[in-house]
């Protein structure tokens, strides 16, 4: 540009290197502000996609978990069908002869509340405890997900983890074979103390057994009744029936496993079984209500002998264990808070 034309018009040439450089920082600042808008969209496309794969592997590992539970309820159900055979004493009961029926009665009452007792809080257990073992490796596995296979010893130590968590998962079983026969042994002495004033031929309404039910429940809580009797009762560990001893022995890795189960039992878990458990009494006293029609409308005025209970009881021990979408197993697998304690359970071993 001659210098004589920008002596000539030195305000219009200011003017236009002022518009010019403004024109450039906008557009720099454009083409910095459309980068960053393109970064932000693909850092939320981003989450959106985590956010969705994560939900996605979370009802993935529910279904997983639903599975496992629907094959282990059929051994704990035979396990407990073998423990406190009811159908023997009512065989029994049809042959001997007058005598012996008054103590055969006796051991029918207390055997058939017993097995119902027993279901209910290893069912419910059950649940439970598949579900916080499998939410936390499902969550575990989800922060590990992005990892890649860079070597051998990655592949190794990947295989090693893997078979750590089926050894893990695998005792499960611990609780049917042994944890059931550990609570039995707690809830029959209960259930004989809380059924020592209840007669046979004691005429009961819906909420007479309602507070029998809610009665063994607080026993064995608490380990003593709550009617000024001192005869005490073996209170429950949940450890001490759904894990096994602590073994020092035991891989690193598995024993993480166990502690972190163990924290959660000692947590949010007792408080969510309460709660599953009041779902089965209230189904366990409606069905059995149902049964007989005396007292199937919830009145105190209408009442049945004990004894007719007794049967409607022993006869409700297997629908515990049905797998429909009427049954007792769903409406606790679908339970809200079932799900958010799976969730938050999920959510703790997913998050860095």
């Amino acid at each position: 540009m001659p210098l004589s034309i920008i002596k000539k018009h030195p305000k219009k040439i200011t003017a236009l290197l002022l518009i010019g450089g403004l024109g450039f920082s906008s557009y720099l600042a454009f083409k910095y502000v459309k980068q960053q808008l393109i970064d932000m969209s693909q850092n939320m496309g981003k989450s959106n996609m985590v956010y969705t794969r994560k939900v996605q592997h979370f009802h993935s590992n529910q279904q997983t978990a639903d599975n496992r539970i629907f094959g282990l309820t059929t051994a704990l159900r035979d396990k407990l069908l073998e423990m406190a055979d009811v159908d023997y004493l009512v065989n029994q009961l049809k042959e001997v002869d007058s005598t012996d029926k008054v103590a055969l009665w006796e051991n029918l009452k207390i055997t058939s509340l017993s097995r119902v007792i027993a279901g209910t809080y290893l069912l419910c257990g059950l649940i439970l405890l598949v579900r916080t073992k499998l939410n936390i490796i499902g969550g575990s596995m989800f922060l590990c997900e992005g990892e890649t296979v860079s070597s051998n010893s990655e592949h190794v130590d990947r295989s090693q983890r893997e078979r750590i968590q089926k050894q893990y998962i695998g005792y499960d079983k611990y609780l049917i074979e042994v944890g059931s026969v550990k609570l039995m042994a707690a809830v029959m002495p209960v259930v004989r103390g809380v059924l020592s004033r209840v007669s046979l031929r004691q005429a009961i309404s819906f909420e007479n057994f309602d507070e029998i039910l809610i009665e063994i429940q607080n026993t064995l809580e608490t380990g003593k009744r709550n009617n000024g009797d001192e005869e005490e009762f073996e209170t429950i560990s949940l450890q001490e029936l759904f894990l096994p001893p602590e073994n020092p022995d035991d891989n690193e890795e598995l024993n993480y496993l166990f502690d972190s189960t163990r924290d959660i039992l000692d947590q949010d878990f007792l408080h969510v079984l309460n709660n599953c458990i009041k779902v089965c009494f209230l189904y366990i006293s409606r069905w059995t209500a149902a049964q007989c029609p005396e007292i199937s409308s919830q009145s105190e005025e209408l009442t049945v002998q004990f004894a007719r209970l007794v049967i409607s009881i022993s006869k409700c021990f297997p629908v515990l264990f049905v797998a429909d979408q009427e049954g007792l197993l769903h409406q606790l697998l679908t339970k809200r808070e079932v799900l958010s304690f799976s969730q938050n359970i999920y959510e703790a071993f997913s998050s860095s």
